[in-house]
């Protein structure tokens, strides 16, 4: 299996999903459960932030475009 199409399959699934969920969103425990994956998407965004951060500014070119750049 091509890397690409690994990468594809899971995006492509998604769509019978919502069309099952989505009639069932109003549930107060679909809510739910959909905020906790938000939330634990996000946090792990955020956790891998850092070390991606810390590997990339690495010079005192890159320390100075950060700082710009975050300003």
């Amino acid at each position: 299996m091509p890397l690409e199409f690994g990468m594809v399959t899971p995006a492509l699934l998604i769509i019978p999903l919502v069309h099952y969920i989505g009639n069932r969103a109003a549930h107060p425990r679909a809510k739910n459960i959909l905020r906790a994956v938000v939330l634990a998407s996000a946090g792990l965004l955020w956790a891998a932030t850092l070390p991606i951060a810390r590997a990339t500014i690495t010079t005192p070119l890159s320390l100075a475009i950060f700082t710009v750049r975050a300003l």
